[in-house]
């Protein structure tokens, strides 16, 4: 036998030998992913008894103020996006869309890159627990409606997760905001910009619909609890007027004074209530947003307090 042909029986050898071990790789493969699922029903099946044993000794242990610190760790959550869709809108929105089915199972991490939902789960945690960690999800949540208000009263009364639960009654920080431009608010400006007068403003031709509007827009904001934290934010973006600070003088001289009476209602309520004037930002003016105290007397202070934090940004720039 010469040479090559020794050669090539080795070769058919060694492929005879691959094409078994890669029989027996496959064989193994299949094993694996049989034993793994076992593996993994066994485990969930110890979850379970362990995580519902857990529970339930948490309940029987600790009264309720204690147990919805625990909730807080596993929630985590301080803001709320409410929308009709779950589309984040920037890199630095909330995350959730409280009317988006990956909600629930993502409420329980700061983590976007884990999610594990044995929290949200009857089986693990039993039926008591998911009760509170709702009822704590709601209380501890600040929910921004942005501008729809629309959406408002399906907040209040959508028992998304079908656990007897009315949202309403426990929801206790929200937050709008009112677009100033939408509702035929501060279209220019008669004086110099750079003058030291108040800006008076122009209105669209259907201002007085536009603003009575915003008044209807606003009543979506009764039928919350007593002491429920109202903050009705309003932005004004309009490039006409350079400074910020000018657009949040605006906000305060008109439309904060136009809607101020819906602000001594809600705290005739017995709702906690404040104002945001955000007039953006530029390189040239920057300011940060003017937030009101809460409950303020009157409109004149709460302008008085605006001079008084414009008169001191001023001196920084």
């Amino acid at each position: 036998m010469n040479e090559g042909h020794k050669v090539e029986l080795q070769i058919e050898a060694l492929r005879i030998q691959t094409r078994q071990l890669r029989i027996h790789r496959k064989a193994l493969n299949k094993i694996s992913k049989v034993r793994k699922v076992e593996l993994n029903d066994a485990f969930d099946a110890y979850a379970k008894r362990s995580c519902l044993e857990l529970s339930k000794n948490i309940q029987k242990t600790f009264p309720r103020e204690v147990r919805d610190i625990i909730y807080g760790y596993i929630t985590g959550r301080e803001l709320v996006k409410v929308s009709r869709s779950s589309k984040k809108t920037s890199k630095n929105s909330p995350r959730l869309s409280f009317f988006s089915t990956t909600l629930k199972k993502n409420t329980n991490t700061r983590d976007s890159e884990r999610c594990d939902d044995h929290w949200w789960n009857e089986d693990f945690v039993g039926t008591d627990m998911i009760r509170e960690l709702v009822e704590h999800f709601y209380r501890s949540c600040c929910f921004l409606f942005g501008e729809d208000f629309g959406i408002i009263p399906c907040l209040r009364v959508v028992d998304q997760w079908g656990m007897g639960v009315l949202p309403v009654s426990f929801i206790s920080n929200v937050e709008v905001t009112v677009k100033c431009s939408d509702y035929g608010f501060g279209l220019g400006v008669h004086e110099d910009s750079w003058g030291n007068g108040i800006n008076e403003w122009d209105f669209k031709q259907d201002a007085k619909l536009t603003s009575t509007a915003l008044l209807v827009h606003l009543e979506s904001l009764f039928g919350f609890r007593p002491g429920t934290a109202i903050t009705i934010k309003t932005i004004s973006l309009y490039v006409e007027n350079p400074s910020p600070l000018r657009r949040q003088e605006q906000m305060c001289n008109e439309v904060l004074k136009f809607i101020f009476p819906v602000f001594q209602r809600l705290k005739d309520m017995n709702c906690r209530v404040r104002a945001i004037l955000d007039g953006g930002t530029d390189w040239l003016f920057p300011a940060a947003p003017f937030v009101s105290q809460w409950n303020p007397t009157s409109h004149e202070a709460v302008t008085e307090a605006f001079w008084k934090v414009r008169v001191a940004q001023s001196q920084m720039i």
